[in-house]
């Protein structure tokens, strides 16, 4: 059992229902007289506020993990705040000797919270994929601020799909990030609706494998 584990263990043992002997409180959770003393003396030196005592508890520290878990995402990672104001933040909430709060410490939980949100988001993913392809209407479109710059929309839902800057806009450039944009398996392209450009004629052609429309506006 680990030592995070232990202590509110023996927290409960010691004062969950009145104050009792370490040699009650070891025979009761089945720990030696000698760690039941060394996790209350932890204890007792980690009384330095006087709502000290709430996080020693296993409901207290969970709350404090939800707590630290919270103001990472919603703080650190949704608005960019530093981890250096937020150890600040943390420190005036008397929380710096309960939780590794350091600016390194949240840090390193940031890139945990984020890496555990994208495995998330891959196995929703993966269980979300529809039995059968979604059909889609595309329109793909060049923009000109220097370099082209490509875009494709969904003409229902207006989805943006490419809007990439290249170095060209012909064929081949146009199916890699068709390829790299739209997950065949996942959707079927059902029509394009596209200028008269022989590259985007060919993308649904042959690259899409679907009705090609000319937008005749």
């Amino acid at each position: 059992m680990k030592i995070a584990q232990r202590c509110p263990q023996v927290f409960a043992a010691l004062w969950g229902q009145g104050k009792c002997s370490i040699r009650n409180a070891a025979r009761r959770i089945e720990m030696s007289k000698s760690s039941v003393h060394r996790h209350k003396q932890a204890i007792e030196r980690r009384q330095t506020y006087p709502e000290s005592w709430l996080w020693e508890s296993e409901e207290g520290l969970a709350w404090l993990a939800r707590l630290v878990w919270a103001i990472l995402y919603c703080f650190g990672i949704k608005q960019g705040i530093g981890a250096d104001s937020l150890c600040d933040f943390f420190k005036r909430l008397h929380l710096e000797h309960r939780m590794g709060v350091s600016p390194d410490g949240l840090r390193k939980l940031e890139v945990k919270l984020k890496d555990a949100i994208i495995a998330y988001e891959q196995q929703q993913s993966c269980q979300q994929t529809p039995d059968k392809p979604i059909e889609i209407c595309v329109g793909p479109d060049e923009v000109f601020f220097g370099d082209p710059t490509l875009v494709m929309l969904e003409l229902v839902s207006g989805f943006i799909f490419i809007e990439t800057q290249a170095p060209n806009r012909q064929h081949q450039t146009w199916q890699e990030q068709v390829q790299s944009a739209l997950p065949f398996e996942q959707f079927h392209c059902r029509l394009m609706v596209s200028d008269q450009a022989k590259a985007l004629f060919k993308l649904a052609v042959e690259s899409l494998g679907c009705r090609w429309v000319p937008d005749l506006s």
